[in-house]
């Protein structure tokens, strides 16, 4: 899939064709007393290597299918681990493609186009089944920019100095692909679960400053309804919740799992969420 001149579906195509000017003000605006629960949980979770962030986002198959797109080629281990009665909810896209499979050559623009594919394939497939609720993972989520950035830097950009140097302008295009990304994902109406790798916060001496960041777009924590933190300390893992939409004073969870999670954001936020009902 080229991605020139792709349209995701639920963007302007389909935008235009339901005829938003014609609807009343009843009906584009809502009264806030009738909207009970929320509907889906759009998550980032972000930790270091094998700390477990894929075996946590799998659990979610408690509450229903789980389809996981994979960047690594790594989730068959974890799936392993999960209950038959649970793995049987779950889809696996394995979005790497190589370009020399005998030298096991990665072709990472290739893979980008194979993701927005499975994704755009998903989110038709969840227009098409509006009675089903699922969750949508990305494992890992941070790959989405790293390979937007060799995108630009071998066939999206058009711009150069007279050096050759491209252009810092031309990172509005990378934006805009990685943007239309997250929409695809979070118009979708299931639940997301993105991890993102973490790196550690220095200063500009090089100092450790005692946390870790996300790697991540500059922009995606604005998409994201919960940020989390996951940590390893000998054999317990605890998720901290760092930002988001939920309030500042969440206590963290250790050890924690799906149902774990949804269970504490109601019961510290007051949030009761519509797919456990």
């Amino acid at each position: 899939m080229g991605w020139g001149n792709a349209v995701p579906s639920g963007t302007r195509g389909d935008v235009a064709s339901s005829s938003p000017s014609g609807r009343s003000l009843d009906e584009i605006f809502k009264p806030a007393v009738g909207l009970e629960h929320v509907p889906y949980l759009r998550m980032a979770v972000f930790g270091r290597a094998k700390v477990g962030k894929t075996h946590f986002a799998l659990s979610a198959a408690t509450t229903g299918p789980v389809w996981i797109i994979d960047t690594e080629g790594a989730v068959n281990i974890n799936i392993m681990s999960v209950p038959p009665e649970l793995r049987s909810r779950i889809h696996v896209a394995d979005i790497l493609c190589f370009s020399d499979k005998k030298n096991r050559k990665v072709d990472l623009v290739a893979s980008l186009d194979a993701l927005r594919d499975a994704i755009d394939k998903l989110t038709d497939y969840i227009k098409d089944n509006p009675g089903e609720i699922g969750t949508i993972v990305v494992d890992s989520a941070t790959d989405m920019w790293d390979w937007m950035t060799i995108w630009l830097e071998e066939e999206g950009a058009t711009s150069f100095s007279a050096s050759g140097k491209m252009l810092r302008t031309e990172w509005g295009k990378a934006n805009k692909k990685y943007a239309e990304l997250m929409y695809m994902l979070l118009s979708s109406g299931w639940n997301i679960i993105l991890t993102f790798r973490a790196r550690e916060a220095v200063n500009s001496k090089g100092e450790s400053l005692g946390f870790d960041n996300a790697r991540w777009q500059k922009n995606t924590d604005y998409w994201i309804d919960l940020i989390c933190e996951y940590r390893k300390d000998g054999l317990d893992r605890t998720l901290r919740i760092v930002g988001g939409r939920f309030g500042d004073n969440i206590s963290p969870l250790t050890n924690p799992n799906w149902n774990d999670l949804l269970d504490h954001l109601e019961k510290q936020t007051g949030v009761t969420f519509a797919f456990r009902r």
